[in-house]
Formats: C-alpha cells, structure tokens, sequence
C-alpha cells in the first residue's frame, strides 16, 4: 500500500478497524467529567484520569439498562467498545455499562451530596409534614410485580383496611430517579389526591438503591405537598431519600405499620371508652335514685310550697300597684298646681295679651289691604269714566247709527239716508241732505 492513494473515508474505516479489533471490548477505570444527558436520549462524557482523557457515549438504547446514573466527579469502571468517529478523527468509547469502583466511592459521593442537601436546609426538621392520623387514600409508589406492594396491602388488610392506590414505577436503573418524580408529578396534578404517599422498594447493594439519592428526586420530594413515607431497602439501608421524606420506615411492612393505626388498638380504645361511659351512666344513676330516696314526699309540704309561692305574687302585686298608685298620685297633684286659680288667671291674662296683639295686627293689615283696594278702585274708575259714551257725549259728541249700526265715517253715508242721533238727554231721526 506504499504507492496507493487511499481516501479519507477509507483511511477512517481502517484506522476504526484496526482499533476495534487490536482493543475489542474493554474495561476502563476513571472520574466522569463534562456529563451531558441529550435530550435525543444520548448519554455523552468523558473518563480522565491524572494524564489523559477519553471520550465516551452511551446510545440511547443502552442508557435504561445502566445501574448507575453517570455523574460528574463519579469514580466509576466503564465497559465499552473501542471505536473511532469518523467525521471529527477521534476516537470514543461507546459504553454498554457503567459501576460505581467501589462502594467507598459511592459513599464518598453520597455524603458530599447529604452535605450539600443538608446546608440548603432540604432535611430541617421544621418542614417535615405530620401523618394523617386516620389515612382513607394511600398512594404507593412501587414496582408492580415485587413482593413490596404484596406485604404492604397484606399489612394493611391486618392493620386498618382502606384504599391504596398503585402507581408503578421503575426502582432500579437510572431512569428509576426519573420514573418517581414523573409519578409525584402525575400524583398532584390528579383529582383524587391522596392522604399520604409511600415510596417503597425492596433491600439491594448499594448500587440498587443510588436512584433513590438523586439530587433531582430529593429536590421532588422536599417540594411535594402530600406527607410521604419512604420505605427503601432494609432497615440498615439508607438513601437522601430517607433524610428529606417527612417520615422514615425501616421497610415497606414497617411503612404500612407507621401510616396506619392498629384496627385491634382503635377497638380495644373504642372498647375502654364504652365501659367508661356504661360505669358514668351507672354510676350516675345510682346517685340519683339515692337521693329520691332519701325524699319523702308530704302533700302538705307542697302546699305550703304553693302557698309561699302566691304570697310572693301577692306581695309583688301590691307593690306594683301602690307604686302605680304614687306615680298617678304626684301626676294629679302637678295637674292641680298648673290648673289653680292664680295659674288660671296669669293663663287667661296671657290669652288676652295674645288676643289683643292678634286683633291690631288683623286691624292693621286689614286697613291697609281696603286703603290699597279704594286707591285701586278710584282708579279703575276714573279711567272707565273717561271713556264711557255719557262723559265723551256731555263734552258736545253724539253717537250716530243707521239701522242699528254705529256710523264711524261720513263716507258711509249719502244723500236720502235717515240717521238715528243719540245725546245725552235723547234721541233724534236726520235725514242727510248733502
């Protein structure tokens, strides 16, 4: 191959060759850096160690299947296949799975993570919400077909009978963090909301229960509005889950235990309090049948009984009446004072002075109301006068008419026409010549 030309495509494809058949499968120990979870379901970052640093990606149909959820800072043993990627010449590993190196690793990060949690305050004990006392709707979030949901609604028939509600999800992988919080969220967006939640799983390595400390989840469950239990693994098990729930179960039986009251303890109460009230009743009973007996009934004791009882009316009633009686008494007294001779008298000098007034007033409106009508009069006269026919007739006027009418200008006379004269002592007929 020393004188042939190769091409690019080529050269890859035999550079990517070579190396997966030299390496093949591998197993690779580091620190994850640069973590990116694409939202195409891709998982891309890189292992680095003191010196060197290696590319790698987890395809979206392997990401499910990993138990461990890369993280940045996580120390983890990847295993994979050495290839190249072709359009930017390098060279990646593509991961098929992904563990913690050791369970000190996880620990380490784990308490860095509670350090973190618990400074923002997430597992103050101030925001934990109390359980109901008598829960009637229980929400469990578990794997459908484990043994958790089995003894936890065997418990529950035992203990206090009511309404669970499954709600499944995923409690292993990295998607199980994510399946939880999806399921939260589907919890308080329904109608029918819960008295309590219980998150619950079986016992596992440490490994197993790392979802159940993912930062994301913690954060959900500090921030939901329901009381939640959280029942993970064994009682010696402990995840970030058990710090931020609002109560702790050492197991998912001993989740039921705590949400619940023991049905044989609310009867056995129920029981106490019956015969505590049969034992009051009785009791009371007892005293009041004790005093009847000890009265012994006399009819003339009632009598005298109702007699006092007529007395007291009696006395109450004359009372009333002698102190109607005074009232009425001072009211006729204050009566006959007002109405006595010389208070007659100043009343009727009273009455006189205002009669009097009331008269020169009446006197002196009514004069000078007729003074104004007599001028009125005389002048209404003295114009009527003026114009009626006998004054205009003593000044030498007569009033000319022919055939009734009156003649007011010459020109509607003529010659031949008789005329009737009017003056003021008598008529008189003319005849017009002119």
């Amino acid at each position: 191959m020393e004188g042939k030309i190769l091409t690019v495509t080529e050269l890859s494809r035999g550079i990517k060759q070579s190396l997966e058949i030299s390496f093949g499968h591998v197993r690779l120990k580091g620190e994850i850096s640069g973590f990116l979870h694409h939202a195409s379901g891709h998982m891309y970052f890189a292992l680095k160690d003191a010196s060197s640093v290696i590319d790698c990606v987890c395809w979206r149909s392997q990401a499910p299947g990993l138990s461990v959820k890369p993280a940045d800072g996580m120390e983890v043993v990847c295993e994979g296949k050495v290839t190249t990627y072709a359009m930017r010449s390098k060279y990646q590993i593509v991961i098929h799975s992904v563990q913690m190196e050791g369970a000190g690793a996880i620990l380490k990060m784990l308490e860095e993570r509670k350090k973190k949690l618990k400074e923002e305050g997430l597992f103050d004990q101030e925001h934990k919400k109390s359980l109901p006392a008598h829960p009637c709707h229980i929400a469990v979030l578990t794997s459908p077909t484990g043994a958790v949901i089995r003894d936890i609604l065997h418990r529950v028939r035992d203990r206090y009978p009511c309404y669970v509600r499954l709600w499944p999800v995923v409690v292993q992988g990295p998607s199980a963090s994510e399946s939880v919080i999806e399921a939260l969220d589907a919890i308080e967006k329904s109608d029918d909301l819960p008295d309590l939640i219980i998150i619950a799983r079986g016992g596992g390595s440490v490994e197993d229960l790392l979802p159940f400390s993912d930062e994301l989840l913690v954060r959900r469950v500090f921030n939901c509005s329901i009381p939640v239990v959280s029942a993970i693994g064994h009682e010696t098990d402990i995840t970030l889950l058990d710090y931020v729930a609002d109560v702790r179960a050492p197991t998912p039986t001993g989740a039921a235990e705590i949400a619940l009251p023991n049905r044989k303890d609310l009867l056995q109460i129920t029981e106490q309090l019956s015969q505590r009230c049969a034992r009051f009743i009785a009791q009371t009973l007892a005293e009041r049948l004790m005093f009847l007996s000890t009265q012994t009934f006399i009819p003339q004791r009632l009598v005298e009984q109702k007699w006092m009882m007529f007395d007291d009316c009696w006395r109450q009633m004359v009372a009333g009446a002698n102190l109607m009686l005074q009232r009425r008494r001072t009211a006729i007294e204050r009566f006959i004072a007002l109405t006595s001779t010389v208070g007659v008298q100043s009343m009727m000098r009273q009455a006189q002075g205002e009669m009097q007034r009331t008269h020169e007033t009446i006197n002196l409106v009514t004069t000078g109301h007729l003074k104004q009508l007599r001028e009125s009069v005389h002048s209404v006269s003295r114009v009527l006068y003026n114009v009626a026919p006998q004054s205009v007739m003593s000044r030498g006027y007569a009033v000319v008419k022919m055939q009734g009418k009156a003649v007011m200008k010459a020109q509607g006379l003529k010659k031949g026409d008789s005329i009737d004269l009017t003056f003021l002592d008598g008529k008189r007929v003319a005849h017009v010549t002119e």
